[in-house]
């Protein structure tokens, strides 16, 4: 699993939502075997949570707190002043030990859920 992070090089992953996807992506794992991974089946799974993080174990990023609780879920969905903000895109990428790859997106466009997938293979 890949986490994009501004934090400094070296230091521990301490976003709690990043700790959670990470245990629910090898609880996963660990309870598919040697069952081959859906990729929308995983996504949806995985990034489609709404749980939000405790307020004493959010991240001080300087954000009020509020704002961090809203947004401490892996699916955010929160209204403001401007509208519903929160996740547009979301994106899976499965890559087999034979090089098959797989590679799946939602997306929201002009307010509908859009789906692409697109399948190919890498010489490893």
């Amino acid at each position: 699993m890949v986490y994009v992070s501004n934090r400094q090089k070296g230091e521990p992953v301490c976003v709690q939502v990043a700790q959670v996807l990470g245990e629910s992506l090898k609880e996963m794992l660990r309870s598919t075997g040697d069952k081959e991974i859906v990729a929308k089946e995983m996504m949806e799974k995985l990034m489609g949570k709404r749980v939000k993080v405790e307020n004493d174990r959010l991240p001080n990023t300087g954000c009020d707190s509020d704002w961090e609780h809203r947004l401490s879920s892996n699916y955010v969905e929160t209204d403001t002043e401007l509208g519903v903000f929160g996740t547009k895109s979301t994106g899976v990428l499965i890559l087999k030990t034979d090089g098959e790859t797989c590679f799946y997106e939602k997306y929201l466009e002009e307010g509908v859920w859009k789906e692409h997938s697109v399948q190919y293979h890498l010489d490893v």
